[in-house]
């Protein structure tokens, strides 16, 4: 399960979430307490990005 939380107000945006991942092949789970799950895309702008669920990478 993920916690994320949004909240905006007249000054700025503020993200947060949980950092517990679960990966899992088709064979074994594997669980970790440090993941990082909020991702800044830029560096010159305020842009960021969390996500939760299921995800895929190069399959």
């Amino acid at each position: 399960m993920t916690a994320e939380l949004g909240i905006t107000n007249g000054y700025g945006v503020v993200l947060a979430a949980d950092s517990s991942l679960t990966m899992q092949d088709y064979s074994s789970r594997k669980y970790y307490i440090t993941g990082q799950k909020i991702f800044k895309l830029s560096s010159k702008h305020s842009v960021a990005i969390m996500f939760y669920g299921n995800a895929t990478i190069n399959c």
